[in-house]
């Protein structure tokens, strides 16, 4: 197993907690750092109230769980990549539900919250979802000023995927990029 070490002092001495099997992530409350939740290989989410010393399992996380992130705006609200979706608990991990119909069914790699949307990579692209629960289909602004690709690259394909319920009508400012759909 795996040991969460923690520092009271900035690193100057550290002490070990209690003995995980198979952690994978670990998220930590931002407005108290004894409060931290660590995602299990070997199944569900743990959280402890006491930087790590001991750990007691959630009950709404069941399954193989690759990584674990904790809403800092919204510290009851859990998001764990569980089974190769990711799902969401509000209140604290007791129950938990799937994040939209859209998400794929897909192993995600990593999670992140930017500016408050949910942002995941998975094996088959980067998937963002709106924390303030914005309206289906509203309209976002991809923009990239340039776009990097290899020394033999002439063209390269920067895929969006729209839900098919969703009837937008993709635009772009930049003179280099073409738009496809289809």
């Amino acid at each position: 197993g795996d040991r969460v070490w923690t520092s009271e002092n900035g690193g100057g001495s550290w002490s070990g907690g209690e003995t995980l099997a198979g952690p994978s992530s670990i998220s930590v409350v931002s407005d108290d750092e004894r409060t931290l939740y660590a995602s299990m290989y070997s199944g569900g989410v743990v959280k402890s109230s006491n930087a790590g010393t001991s750990f007691a399992p959630l009950g709404g996380f069941i399954g193989v769980t690759t990584w674990v992130l904790v809403d800092p705006v919204v510290p009851t609200r859990i998001f764990a990549a569980l089974n190769n979706t990711v799902v969401v608990s509000e209140d604290g991990g007791a129950t938990t539900q799937r994040i939209g119909s859209q998400f794929p069914n897909a192993e995600v790699l990593w999670m992140a919250i930017v500016k408050r949307e949910l942002v995941a990579g998975t094996a088959i692209g980067v998937w963002q979802v709106n924390l303030e629960r914005k309206p289906p289909c509203s309209q976002v602004t991809i923009d990239p000023p340039s776009l990097i690709v290899g020394p033999l690259a002439r063209t390269h394909t920067f895929e969006v995927f729209v839900a098919p319920s969703c009837n937008l009508n993709p635009t772009s400012s930049q003179p280099w990029a073409t738009i496809s759909t289809g």
